[in-house]
This record gives structure tokens, sequence and C-alpha cells, in this order.
């Protein structure tokens, strides 16, 4: 009965300490509180199932010196065998236990956290020198809902910035996109790599990618089974240029790059940036990012009609929140927001008799111009500036 009752006091502190395992962290959503609820219910459970385990061994050890009766050479007792018998479904118990958290976990937090079996890998905190396991370090300093809870900066104009962290605890990338304006990216959060993936239009005479990439653990080098990996390229027309690191053994990859490239008119552009822990036993884990950049359209030069003056961009009309609906027959999205680039289209074009400026977000992320054939009635609009030719 005493032991039967030190193995519940045992259970219960083992419970205890794996709570505390967050004594002093409040987690920053509902998310984050869900999976420190799996990580201590799953702490709790090995904990609980190596005390029945040491307990099933101690019990065997204590019959055998007394009668070995336990191990079947002399029959016996069966309090023994009720006891062993306890000890057993307790271990069986605990290990279903812990097969449903894990599948748990591996449904919602595995792609962000890694495998909540790394909760039995010890390492040291390098900011507070404590010793942590590797699912509590993860959860301490990493958000389940990064763009929720550090949401990234503005971008500046005619650049991209976002700053990302990586799948797991593991690693941080951070990187600016400059000389190029980018949609709203695809691609998302889960699986082991994860990604975005960018259209948009080269609109500066350099394309630069630059940023920082770094990882927490050392890597074991190249060639080995466990190693940290960055590779960045960046290309317009013709130019590319491209950077890549593996990290030697010892090392904590570290890394700021900034690759730029001349951009020529009219020119398309791309860039490609990843930042993956290989691993030989679980793959590869980290971030992918990519895009692809149209070149900026060229306006047609102002010639002359046959038999006649070529028109200026002075002699067109400037009708401010206005729009001039229908005869259109051509349109294009125009390399910055300015009408004059439109109305300077149209002076050029001896077809073209109106135009009608359409301004950035309204009909995609660039402003848009369209050429009309005809003059047809005006309406009321702040998203238009439109002309017609005398």
């Amino acid at each position: 009965m005493f032991k039967k009752l030190i193995c519940v006091l045992s259970i219960v502190i083992a419970a205890v300490s794996a709570g505390l395992a967050q004594e002093g962290f409040k987690p920053r959503d509902a998310d984050e509180a869900e999976g420190w609820q799996i990580y201590n219910q799953y702490k709790a459970s090995r904990a609980a199932e190596a005390m029945a385990t040491r307990q099933i061994k101690q019990a065997i050890g204590d019959v055998g010196t007394t009668s070995l009766s336990s191990i079947g050479l002399l029959g016996s007792d069966p309090s023994d065998r009720e006891r062993l018998n306890e000890l057993r479904q307790k271990v069986d118990a605990e290990r279903q236990k812990q097969a449903q958290l894990l599948a748990k976990w591996g449904d919602k937090f595995y792609w962000r956290y890694g495998d909540l079996a790394w909760a039995e890998d010890k390492i040291k905190d390098p900011g507070t020198k404590r010793e942590m396991d590797r699912i509590e370090f993860a959860l301490t300093y990493f958000p389940f809902n990064p763009k929720k809870n550090n949401p990234s900066p503005a971008p500046e104009a005619g650049s991209t910035s976002l700053t990302l962290q990586s799948p797991g605890y593991w690693g941080v990338l951070s990187y600016t996109i400059s000389g190029a304006k980018l949609e709203p990216p695809s691609g998302g959060d889960s699986g082991k790599v994860a990604g975005r993936q960018y259209k948009g239009l080269l609109s500066g005479t350099i394309l630069t990618v630059s940023g920082t990439a770094t990882s927490s653990n050392p890597s074991s080098g190249p060639g080995s089974l466990d190693y940290y990996e960055l590779r960045v390229s960046v290309a317009a027309g013709k130019e590319h240029k491209e950077y890549n690191y593996i990290a030697p053994n010892g090392e904590r990859l570290s890394k700021s790059f900034s690759l730029s490239v001349p951009v020529a008119p009219g020119s398309s552009g791309s860039f490609a940036i990843s930042l993956l822990e290989q691993n030989a036993n679980y793959g590869p884990h980290g971030w992918v990012v990519g895009g692809s950049l149209a070149g900026s359209p060229t306006l047609i030069p102002v010639t002359a009609p046959a038999g006649g003056r070529a028109a200026t961009a002075n002699n067109l009309s400037v009708e401010y929140d206005t729009d001039r609906p229908g005869g259109d027959y051509r349109n294009f999205d125009l390399p910055e927001a300015n009408f004059e680039l439109c109305r300077n289209a149209c002076a050029a074009d001896p077809n073209c008799k109106a135009y009608t400026y359409v301004k950035p977000g309204v009909q995609g992320i660039r402003s848009r111009c369209w050429l009309k054939s005809s003059v047809s009635g005006s309406g009321k609009s702040t998203s238009c500036i439109s002309g017609i030719k005398p």
C-alpha cells in the first residue's frame, strides 16, 4: 500500500513539474494555450510511464529476492500478480495516451514546432542559460501565429518587406525586395517546407534582394545528417546573381545577404530565397520564397499622323474625378501612379480620341490606362482621371 501511495505521489509530482515548464510565460493566444496543454499532458504521461516501468522492475526484484515466485519458478503470490498487472496496465494506458497526444499535436502543431517527441531532447536557452527541452523552447519563443502576434510593418513605396518566422523554432528568415511592386503572395504556413510565391512588376532601374538568415542550433556541416543551408538568387533580363552558403560543423548560421542587378527597360525578373534545415531523418524544414516579375510597359513614342501634326499631351484635357466609359480599344497597366503616362499614350496614338486613367488598387495593384477610339459621356468617379483630344 505504501509503495502504491509513493507511485501516485510520484505521478502527481511529474504532472506538476510539467505544468511548471511554462511558469512565468503566458500563451499569446488560444492556439498556443492548446499547444502548451498537449505538451504538458505528454510530458506528464511520459513521466508516469517511466515511473510505472521502474516500479515493475523493482517489484520483480523485490519478490525475486524473497521467493523467486514472481518470475514463475516456484509459483506466484496472487497479490504480486495483481500488483504487476496493474503496473503493466498503467504503462499500456500511458502509451496509448501518448499516441493520441502525438496524433493531435501532429495535426496542428508539427509544422510549426516539430515532433512532440523532441520534448525528450535537452538544449540550453542562450538567453536565460536554463536547460529546456526543444518543444518548451519553441513554445516559449516562437508564436504559433507570427503574423497575428508580430505584424509586419507597412512596406515603403516601391518595395516589399516582410519578416517571417520559419516553421519550427530553429531559424528566422527576414527579407526585403526593392525595385519591384509585389502583389499579395500565394502559399501558406502548412507543411515542413512553407513558403511564399509572389507576382509583380519591376518598378525601378535596380532590383535588390536583401535580408538576414539565422539558425538557433549549430550545423553538422556539409554532407552530414543535419545541416543548415541558405540560397539566394536574383535576375533581371540577362543579369543574374546568386549566393549559396552551408554552415560548417559547429556553426550557428547567421548571414546577411544583399544581391542587386540592373534592370533594362522592358526586361522581366525573378528572385528566390531558401533557408532550410536539411535533416536526413526528418527531411528538409524551412522557408522557400520566390517571385516572378513582369517588365514595365514601354510607351509608344509620339509621332505625327500621316498628313497632319502630332498631338501633344498639353492639347488633351484633364478631367479630374471623371470616368468616360465605353469606346475602349486598348488598356494596360502603368509602371507608376501617374495619369500623365496615360495622357501621353493617348497623345501618341492617332486612333485615340479620349483616355481614362484608373488609380492603383481599383482594377489591380497598379494603375491602369484605357485608350478610347470615340468620345463617350462622362460620369463622376473619384478613382479616375479622364481627358479628350481637341
